[in-house]
């Protein structure tokens, strides 16, 4: 079963929600168990489906994995959004309540209006789903962009500030990818991939129905504009004055990812932490590891995401008086050298 909730952000009410599909619910059920008790009381753990009604009429789905009813809100990018962001980081819950974003034309919120699928599109589209957690439950949230994501949350900053923001968790994202990859493609091969994905259309979705449903014209555009966005004024001008969490893998694909997490530490205005692990670009999934052998990656992961909950329930004020930045290895998962 998975409860509805709706909230209209433009002038056309949103559509009905669907209910998820036998692969998200099989998926949810191997990342989270049903109930957990939290402060002695029973925290429900059926995900929660909400829609925000954009200002062009796209309806956007967002997931919430329920926490205790006091609990701090974290919206979480990762992936394609929606129920697989949060899902990535169900371990946060019930200490948490864990909303997963979702991009528009990306499965679950299907459409993606007339105007470009960019940066500061999907930025704008955050920016609806934040001041919605933050009228349902009161309180600042907390962002965790992971690669691209990270990418979007300091376009948020930079359009809208700060106001409704807590803090941040940013992962293995280059200041500015072109640069970093010395003008390629992050990932060789894959812009022109999306694109031929785009004219076949729904036949992808037949052959692989976990796809069904994306937009995949509109996600060349985005990772393309993403890749060729430059923070570095962005960042310099501190946008981002809350304090962050930067994560740094060094079995990243990021070339010098160590050295990228540095320089937005001191980029950033706020105070950071820079937690580095021996792992790669995804330490963060519990998707990523793929063999029995994996026992390192696994460990890396869960450990990351205890640094994780660490931190977004440590104290603002303990936060504040730290040097900038705190920098702490954890060589839990697979080195570069191995």
């Amino acid at each position: 079963m998975v409860r509805r909730c709706s909230l209209t952000c433009g002038l056309n009410s949103p559509k009905k929600g669907t209910a998820l599909t036998a692969r998200q619910q099989a998926a949810l059920r191997a990342t989270t168990p049903r109930r957990e008790k939290s402060e002695g009381r029973r925290v429900s753990r059926t995900p929660i489906e909400h829609e925000v009604t954009l200002d062009d009429g796209i309806v956007l789905k967002y997931y919430e994995l329920p926490g205790a009813e006091d609990s701090r809100p974290v919206i979480t990018s990762a992936g394609l959004g929606a129920l697989d962001a949060a899902e990535r980081f169900a371990a946060l819950s019930p200490a948490l309540r864990v909303y997963g974003f979702g991009f528009r034309g990306m499965g679950d919120s299907a459409g993606v209006g007339d105007a470009p699928v960019d940066v500061e599109r999907v930025a704008s589209d955050l920016h609806e789903v934040v001041l919605a957690v933050n009228e349902a439950t009161g309180r600042r949230v907390s962002l965790i962009g992971n690669s691209m994501g990270a990418n979007i949350i300091w376009r948020h900053a930079d359009l809208f500030g700060e106001k409704e923001v807590e803090r941040y968790v940013f992962m293995d994202q280059p200041v500015c990818v072109k640069r970093s990859f010395g003008g390629r493609d992050a990932i060789e091969g894959l812009l022109p991939k999306l694109r031929c994905a785009a004219c076949l259309g729904p036949l992808v979705g037949c052959v692989q129905p976990k796809f069904r449903g994306v937009d995949f014209g509109a996600l060349a555009e985005l990772i393309a504009d993403s890749e060729s966005s430059d923070n570095s004024e962005r960042l310099k001008r501190s946008c981002i004055g809350k304090p962050c969490l930067l994560y740094a893998g060094e079995a990243s694909f990021i070339p010098d990812a160590l050295g990228e997490a540095e320089r937005i530490s001191k980029l950033v205005g706020g105070p950071s932490r820079l937690l580095v692990f021996g792992g790669p670009h995804g330490t963060h999934s519990p998707h990523m590891p793929k063999r029995a052998s994996d026992a390192g990656a696994v460990a890396a992961a869960a450990k990351f995401v205890e640094e994780v909950k660490a931190y977004l329930l440590t104290s603002e004020m303990t936060l504040r008086v730290e040097k900038k930045p705190h920098i702490k290895y954890a060589h839990l998962g697979p080195s570069r050298a191995a």
